[in-house]
């Protein structure tokens, strides 16, 4: 999960990113972002001046991904999963460990 996306979400940045990876899972197209096909100009070029024109559109992805944000991404949230995975791999390293 990219931590730089979901930190733009809570400062209501706007997110303009190719459909790649695991990007198009984290922003939806005109509601928390903007997504345009991998390696292509126009689509890209096209999707920053309509943000750029359309004051409307810009401040709907902005609140929209600040909320999307907040409730999936706060730091909190991110430590809290992160000590989990620490917490479940380290459990399975030592019960490895004992039953070897």
């Amino acid at each position: 999960m990219n931590y730089n996306l979901r930190q733009n979400d809570i400062r209501q940045r706007q997110e303009k990113t190719s459909n790649l990876g695991g990007i198009p899972e984290m922003i939806e197209h005109r509601e928390t972002g903007m997504l345009v096909p991998a390696r292509k100009f126009k689509p890209l070029y096209r999707s920053i001046r309509q943000i750029l024109a359309d004051r409307t559109l810009r401040r709907h992805i902005e609140m929209n991904s600040s909320r999307w944000g907040r409730d999936k991404w706060s730091n909190d949230k991110m430590v809290s999963s992160t000590l989990g995975i620490y917490h479940k791999v380290s459990g399975e390293a030592i019960s490895n460990t004992y039953n070897h």
